[in-house]
């Protein structure tokens, strides 16, 4: 079965990051299935090559500052599961 699910979120305070945003919501998406799931999440990261599940970057109106991207409160933003 195919689905997806976007998540849209707004910062209470502007942040500024470094990362890729894919990673860090990869990250994300497997503490939330361990939440529900520890034996799939598990079997999730440890997989070789292709994933049977997708995470985009996170989207959304950023600024740049001293080379770092800048999330601004009160923005919107999504990224897709």
């Amino acid at each position: 079965m195919l689905g997806s699910f976007v998540v849209r979120v707004r910062p209470m305070k502007s942040v500024c990051y470094q990362y890729s945003t894919g990673r860090l919501l990869h990250g994300l998406f497997l503490h939330l299935v361990e939440r529900v799931n520890p034996p799939l999440a598990r079997e999730l990261h440890e997989a070789k090559g292709q994933k049977p599940f997708t995470v985009s970057p996170l989207f959304g109106h950023f600024r740049t500052e001293s080379g770092t991207k800048k999330a601004v409160a009160e923005e919107e933003y999504w990224f897709r599961f």
